[in-house]
């Protein structure tokens, strides 16, 4: 006799385990130890059911992350309008993601800090414009440059370099820890006032 298929709320059950059994396996291994294999172990289902909530490994993975990226987006979008000059809007971006990255080891060290290893497949790519932060410091910077208080280039190349050199400043600590350094919320500050120097005309 078939088995009955799933109601909703026992799907919304084992998507919810699978994702709980991806977590504490990258709090226990990394994200390079977690396999669609272990985790349907651990989420106590089959391989196939995993695959049958999700696309793949990596979509699996991104599910993790999307809701916390999601609600970061809202509170940048909620700080760019609180402040009207794009010269104190970037800084005060690039603060909303020092915290986040400081707020969320798990997040920090496990996708923001994530290296893809070179064996793995290249996943699908998305437009930067499609992350809240980048998008805002462009709209920023484009504001800032029409005034003329914010120096020339493209801003969408600008808004790369304001957020890598804040990514950097927070990776540095960790991935550089045997030497001793300014811990990471020192270095992004300073990293911060620096970049808006940089950015704005004299």
């Amino acid at each position: 006799m078939a088995r009955p298929p799933a109601t909703p709320e026992q799907r919304r059950e084992a998507r919810e385990a699978i994702r709980r059994a991806a977590a504490d396996l990258i709090a226990q291994d990394g994200p390079t130890g977690v396999t669609v294999r272990k985790v349907a172990s651990l989420a106590g289902v089959s391989v196939g059911t995993v695959y049958g909530h999700f696309e793949s490994l990596g979509d699996l993975m991104r599910s993790l992350w999307v809701p916390m990226i999601e609600e970061a987006s809202r509170k940048l979008v909620a700080t760019a309008e609180a402040y009207p000059d794009p010269l104190d809007r970037i800084p005060a971006l690039l603060g909303d993601y020092v915290a986040l990255a400081l707020g969320d080891q798990s997040l920090h060290r496990n996708t923001l800090l994530f290296v893809r290893p070179a064996s793995s497949p290249v996943p699908d790519r998305f437009p930067a414009d499609s992350l809240a932060l980048h998008r805002l410091l462009c709209e920023a910077i484009q504001e800032g440059q029409a005034a003329n208080t914010i120096v020339e280039g493209e801003p969408a190349q600008l808004a790369q370099l304001l957020w890598a050199g804040v990514h950097g400043a927070l990776a540095l600590p960790v991935n550089a820890d045997i030497y001793e350094l300014e811990p990471a919320d020192t270095q992004a500050q300073l990293m911060i006032d620096t970049l808006a120097r940089a950015i704005t005309k004299p």
